[in-house]
């Protein structure tokens, strides 16, 4: 995935309840030392997260669906 691109969160698992079809836009993207990808997204609304909220996340981009591609 690219800076840019538009996602949705469809992980299973942990973060489901708060954060499952919750759409951000990427802001950042890295490869870790495992090969694994991870991004750094936005969220279109904030997401309420335990007692508070929070306008980004960095998640696996395994657990992401792409929407729409960066421009």
């Amino acid at each position: 995935m690219k800076v840019g691109d538009i996602v949705m969160y469809v992980g299973k698992g942990t973060y489901k309840e708060w954060f499952y079809g919750k759409i951000g836009e990427v802001r950042r993207s890295r490869i870790n030392s495992a090969g694994e990808e991870y991004i750094n997204v936005v969220w279109n609304r904030p997401v309420k997260y335990f007692a508070g909220h929070t306008d980004n996340s960095s998640f696996r981009a395994s657990r992401f669906k792409l929407m729409k591609g960066a421009k």
